[in-house]
């Protein structure tokens, strides 16, 4: 937890940057990595997905704001290259970041992102960016496509902090903005 106060002022630009161009609710996402490896979990089709259903839902809302932080930013771009002119498009409207800083893994923590954001999303499969999103102050769920429906974290709420769809998952972010007294527990892994 040392690292929380050490990257909090780098948080806070990014997190300027995009109340700047109007954003009023910032979603922070944590991918794994993908690969068209047959032993690969996420296949590079499944992340280019993932990213673009993220990126559409900013581009159709103006007031909100997405900081990706992926696991393994040197190869990204090649694994979701499907979606580079979204990527491009996201890019421009300032309303979108990508910390994507690191040779081949990524060479910054998990809070620095999610600092900056009023909501993390991480794999239900990797609680790691997850637990530190969290730690660090910040609301975190899980978002469960591999359909891990036995792991203990649904007992703590689905529909509050494990989300077994990208649609289920966004109308809680919208009933949660709408009014967050409805949605007691949103995001809460204590």
């Amino acid at each position: 937890d040392y690292s929380f106060r050490e990257v909090k002022e780098d948080s806070l630009i990014r997190r300027r940057q995009l109340i700047d161009k109007g954003v009023k609710f910032i979603v922070c996402f944590f991918d794994e990595n993908s690969s068209d490896d047959r032993m690969s979990i996420i296949p590079n089709k499944r992340s280019a997905e993932i990213y673009a259903y993220f990126i559409k839902k900013m581009l159709e809302d103006e007031t909100l704001g997405m900081v990706f932080k992926p696991g393994y930013p040197k190869t990204l771009y090649q694994r979701i290259s499907p979606i580079s002119d979204l990527i491009e498009k996201a890019r421009s409207s300032g309303r979108c970041i990508f910390i994507d800083k690191g040779s081949h893994v990524t060479e910054r923590y998990p809070t620095e992102a999610a600092q900056a954001a009023d909501l993390c999303v991480g794999f239900l499969f990797s609680g790691t960016v997850a637990l530190e999103s969290y730690l660090s102050g910040m609301p975190t769920v899980f978002l469960d496509l591999e359909k891990m429906y036995s792991n203990s974290v649904y007992q703590w709420g689905e529909g509050k902090v494990v989300f077994r769809s990208l649609d289920s998952l966004f109308s809680a972010i919208k009933k949660y903005r709408e009014n967050p007294e409805s949605m007691h527990g949103f995001g809460d892994l204590s």
